[in-house]
């Protein structure tokens, strides 16, 4: 075995070992401290929303804005649960 293929073995074990140090973390977060982190995303996205909702006479975009918020604050369940699987599919 030569130089290279140690290092490449030791770099192949170095990355095994760090990836199941990083899914043991990732897989023991829990929903409880899930959901303000992505809470704090969607806001990102609906507060320019409001925004225009606060800004605007226009009846259309008002209620346009006041659909897409309902609908993306909706969908925070759904993303905590595909991140979730997401996590515990990682950790296998």
């Amino acid at each position: 075995m030569d130089k290279q293929e140690i290092l490449d073995v030791m770099a192949q074990k170095a990355a095994e070992i760090a990836k199941a140090q990083a899914a043991a973390v990732v897989s023991s977060i829990t929903v409880d401290e899930l959901r303000p982190l992505v809470e704090s995303q969607i806001k990102l996205i609906t507060d320019p929303l409001q925004t225009e909702i606060n800004s605007t006479t226009s009846p259309w975009v008002k209620i346009r804005n006041s659909v897409y918020i309902k609908l993306i604050n909706g969908a925070v369940d759904a993303i905590i649960n595909s991140i979730q699987t997401g996590l515990s599919d990682m950790s296998k």
